[in-house]
């Protein structure tokens, strides 16, 4: 093998590498673009489901091994309250 090859399949190596720990740092600590997706995917399934109503995020939870919670409340019903869990940015 050339110099210039074996450098190439090296910084490709390291690349990979790179990207294989965060993604492992990903799966056990969560990020913020998907707990954002989750607790914005929650807000429009309460939203569709009860139409004259008003909801807020009251907390979101987890995010390891991409599964996060999010506690759905309404603003004007205190007993309309729910949790929805995503899985892999799904419901």
């Amino acid at each position: 093998m050339k110099t210039k090859t074996k450098k190439r399949l090296a910084g490709a190596a390291g690349i990979l590498i790179i990207l294989g720990l965060l993604l492992a740092v990903d799966a056990i600590t969560g990020d913020p673009f998907s707990r954002a997706w989750a607790q914005w995917r929650a807000l429009h399934r309460a939203e569709t489901l009860y139409p004259d109503q008003e909801f807020y995020v009251a907390s979101s939870y987890s995010g390891q091994f991409f599964n996060y919670g999010v506690t759905v409340q309404s603003t004007t019903s205190t007993d309309t309250c729910f949790d929805v869990t995503t899985d892999f940015w799904l419901f």
